[in-house]
């Protein structure tokens, strides 16, 4: 059984969107190189420290 995403499409440039996708461990394929130093910022200002390694890793394979 795979995990699918139930909500509506997302703008990638809405970082609340993106953000809240993110917490609830969907929206990856909406991170890109316009968004991920703002989304890497709001993990570690909200102590999500996983989501905030997993964007790290993100950013340093491109």
């Amino acid at each position: 059984m795979s995990l699918q995403n139930p909500s509506s499409p997302i703008d990638p440039d809405d970082l609340d969107q993106v953000f809240d996708e993110l917490k609830r461990g969907f929206g990856h394929e909406h991170v890109n190189d316009g968004n991920v130093d703002a989304l890497i910022a709001r993990a570690h200002e909200a102590g999500r420290r996983l989501l905030e390694k997993e964007l790290r890793e993100w950013k340093s394979r491109c």
